[in-house]
């Protein structure tokens, strides 16, 4: 790399008297921290010129990106890198399809020094594997460029292996499988099984963000709703109502925690709940369900007309913060604190 601003340890004798001790002010002063400053001297003893870091800084956030201290922490080559290379990155990345260069480069930093040439095989030898939007996988997890296609190869044919016919889908709904050891995927198999899930490569299949689900936030979904099911009497038991309502696996616990509370409010004697009721609840925005509750002009109602009341606020369109406004007036303090707990303000 030619980095006029770096003098190379063999020329450190170089520096005038108290140039390095200024150029480490420099950083501190920038919001780098001591200790990443002494690792960055093991690699770079002089470090680099205190004028330019500021600019480099500043220069970074009028190029769209909002945290260049991070960026340089985690790859401190961008501060020997002209903007002319950098604005060469971020026009020939769009050009190549991708739409945000810059959250891109922010994500990972290190494709600055990436050549197009690496980029550009890169996407091809996706497609020829079968992937018809790489663009899209490298936007969602720019990693990918810095895996060797016999990393891909080998996920592809072991995903095979494990029963599961379409990896290439998989991989396109969720490219961080690319970064998952097997040992994990066998486990969470396994584990699946264990649970009483009768197919976990289908489930898998309709889900890959199954596989980032930790088995304590599974069994803590499988015990909640195995005391609601008691609670209402329903004809179901959790383990088939996951498998035919995948998305409650990656549902919050506290909106499953505020939707039973809402089901309170409704007649649920003369007006059972059923599985087709549970997943037009659980798909309906949290927001709009609670303006239904604040809205109730009676203590009950059946199940049936309290859906058709969301999807009438639905229809209304209300800003969130004015559905939030609505929320904080709710009587029932539990769903609120519930509520509030999942979805903070921040």
């Amino acid at each position: 790399m030619n980095d006029k601003n770096f003098i190379p340890k063999t020329d450190q004798r170089k520096l005038p008297e108290g140039e390095l001790e200024a150029r480490v002010n420099a950083l501190l002063d920038a919001g780098f921290s001591r200790e990443w400053i002494d690792d960055l001297k093991k690699f770079h003893p002089a470090l680099y010129v205190a004028e330019n870091i500021d600019a480099k800084i500043e220069g970074l956030k009028q190029r769209g990106f909002s945290d260049p201290q991070k960026m340089i922490t985690s790859d401190p080559k961008i501060l020997g890198l002209g903007f002319e290379n950098i604005d060469a990155k971020i026009e020939g990345l769009k050009q190549r399809g991708f739409s945000d260069p810059q959250k891109m480069i922010t994500s990972l930093p290190q494709i600055l020094g990436l050549g197009f040439e690496n980029i550009d095989a890169k996407i091809e030898g996706l497609k020829q594997r079968g992937f018809s939007d790489p663009q899209k996988m490298i936007t969602s997890l720019p990693q990918i460029l810095g895996l060797g296609f016999e990393n891909i190869d080998a996920k592809i044919e072991g995903l095979k292996q494990r029963g599961f016919s379409d990896p290439q889908k998989m991989i396109t709904s969720l490219p961080q499988i690319l970064g998952y050891g097997f040992e994990n995927i066998d486990a969470k198999i396994e584990g699946l099984k264990q649970r009483g899930f009768s197919d976990p490569q289908k489930m898998i299949t309709s889900l890959p963000q199954i596989l980032g689900y930790g088995f304590e936030n599974i069994d803590e979904k499988i015990e909640y709703l195995n005391r609601v099911i008691r609670t209402y009497k329903l004809p179901l038991s959790p383990i088939s109502l996951i498998e035919n309502i995948l998305s409650i696996l990656g549902t919050k616990m506290e909106k499953l925690k505020v939707l039973t509370r809402v089901l309170r409010r409704c007649d649920v004697e003369k007006e059972k709940i059923s599985e087709k009721i549970i997943r037009k609840i659980i798909f309906s925005n949290l927001e709009d369900v609670l303006v239904a509750v604040q809205e109730l002009d009676r203590e009950k109602e059946y199940i049936s007309q309290f859906l058709k009341r969301v999807d009438s606020i639905k229809k209304r369109k209300i800003s969130k913060e004015k559905k939030r406004e609505t929320i904080k007036i709710i009587p029932d303090e539990k769903i609120k604190r519930t509520y509030f707990r999942g979805y903070s303000e921040k």
